[in-house]
């Protein structure tokens, strides 16, 4: 009579199966030290979360993937769209256009552009300062008192004008030609004082320049003379001017230009009285010197 029998074959132990090669079927389980997946090593498969890649990676047909942050500075796989996002953040190397406030890094300088290039080049801070007359050298400037300068009494030795409420002077670089016009009133408080007026300028430098108006033999500046008279010479850098006071406000229009050579410096107007009185003698506010470059 037949049955079902538990047991393990002659030769088998613990109840292992056997097969008909001498009941031996081990070899057919997974080697228990190795994982596999559809028969392949696991360490041939990514980690689903954070996966480390090799070789070159892709995505399947039709598939997309994740586009991170724009300027998003880490290792995170970039698509081509986040290239794309990043790149329109960037200006071109060659003629850029900025949008904003474009700022240069710390420590670094700008190219200054030719003096009055009317373009829509951007502009440093010494080309504005060049065209406003800040600058040490430019195309113009107007240089103004804001204020009466202190009285000067009993001295008749040239001396710059005063320091406060802007002095009448600017700086000129080497080989600059500068042409300049001014405009100087004066206060007397008496008629025995008269008025000097002169220049100091670079050691380099050479002047000619005088009084515009009417002449006479003590006031030298531009101005015709009649065919039968000699005219009146300019004064140079050394010279000065002497005119006539009285116990009021008179003005003094001047006019020259100078030309430096090796010696950057500054041209300051000078003045003090003609002839040495107790009587007081000062410039008044809105004096005011309009120089320009030439050369």
């Amino acid at each position: 009579m037949g049955g079902f029998f538990f047991g393990g074959s002659s030769g088998g132990s613990g109840g292992a199966p056997s097969g008909a090669a001498g009941g031996d079927l081990s070899g057919t389980y997974p080697d228990p030290t190795v994982a596999k997946l559809n028969g392949t090593a696991a360490a041939a498969y990514a980690l689903l979360a954070s996966p480390t890649f090799s070789g070159t990676p892709s995505l399947p047909t039709g598939t997309t993937a994740t586009t991170q942050s724009a300027a998003d500075g880490s290792t995170k796989l970039a698509t081509t769209l986040y290239v794309d996002t990043a790149d329109a953040l960037k200006a071109n190397l060659a003629s850029p256009t900025f949008t904003g406030t474009p700022v240069l890094p710390t420590g670094t300088t700008g190219v200054k552009q030719t003096a009055a290039d009317n373009s829509t080049k951007l502009a440093t801070t010494s080309y504005v300062d060049s065209l406003s007359g800040n600058a040490a050298s430019g195309v113009n400037k107007i240089i103004r008192r804001s204020a009466d300068t202190a009285t000067r009494a009993s001295v008749t030795a040239l001396a710059n004008d005063d320091a406060s409420g802007g002095t009448l002077a600017w700086a000129i670089a080497a080989s600059e030609v500068w042409a300049f016009f001014a405009a100087i009133a004066v206060t007397a408080t008496g008629s025995t004082t008269d008025f000097k007026c002169g220049w100091s300028v670079p050691a380099s430098a050479t002047m000619l320049w005088g009084a515009m108006g009417s002449q006479s033999n003590n006031v030298t500046g531009f101005g015709a003379s009649p065919t039968t008279a000699s005219p009146i010479a300019l004064l140079t850098e050394s010279g000065a001017l002497s005119v006539g006071s009285a116990n009021l406000t008179f003005g003094v229009n001047i006019q020259g230009w100078v030309v430096n050579s090796t010696n950057a410096g500054t041209v300051t107007f000078q003045w003090a009285q003609a002839a040495s009185s107790a009587e007081t003698i000062k410039v008044l506010a809105n004096s005011h010197i309009v120089a320009y470059r030439i050369a």
